[in-house]
């Protein structure tokens, strides 16, 4: 028996082609889930761009930059701690 993937719970016998989801509500589900998880690592990629700049731009920018870095990090770690690793 095959299970869903979203949910791990047991898939309807469908009588054609071959189901990964019990449901539409669980394949929307998991498409959201799915670009979350993109957002997150584009978001690190800027968060971790900023704190490289606070390191190599000019002093008057460098502490901008620092701190937007710093912050971004600090949001995405507070809201998306489970994703990091």
């Amino acid at each position: 028996m095959t299970t869903c993937l979203q949910r791990k719970g047991p898939l309807p016998q469908g009588s054609t082609g071959r189901r990964r989801y019990c449901s539409d509500a669980c394949r929307v589900a998991a498409m959201r889930a799915r670009q979350v998880a993109v957002a997150f690592v584009e978001a690190r990629g800027i968060a971790t761009a900023f704190l490289r700049l606070g390191r190599e731009a000019r002093p008057e920018l460098a502490w901008r930059c620092e701190g937007v870095g710093k912050a971004l990090a600090e949001a995405l770690h507070r809201y998306f701690g489970e994703l990091e690793g």
